[in-house]
């Protein structure tokens, strides 16, 4: 049995009417491929406070690109300075 590809899904507020969409859209897709999709989101695309921030943006250092045969990044919903600070995901 061949290993299943495996695709990344990075992600803000994918609660959103646009995000949410999107999402169901790409995972319907995906799985009818065949492939498997981790999404990796954090809450809200912007914090009131520092602290609040930094502890949103840790979810994206959970990504291991290694462990990924693709990656899709939803960058215009990531409004965040720490998430470029912080994480180890290289944003464009």
């Amino acid at each position: 049995m061949a290993k299943r590809k495996r695709l990344a899904l990075l992600a803000a507020q994918v609660d959103e009417t646009h995000q949410s969409r999107f999402v169901s859209g790409f995972l319907q897709e995906a799985f009818s491929d065949d492939l498997d999709v981790c999404v990796f989101s954090m809450y809200r695309k912007y914090m009131f406070t520092e602290i609040r921030e930094k502890g949103e943006v840790n979810i994206y250092n959970l990504f291991d690109p290694k462990k990924f045969d693709g990656i899709v990044i939803l960058k215009d919903t990531i409004q965040t300075d720490e998430s470029k600070k912080t994480s180890t995901v290289p944003f464009l």
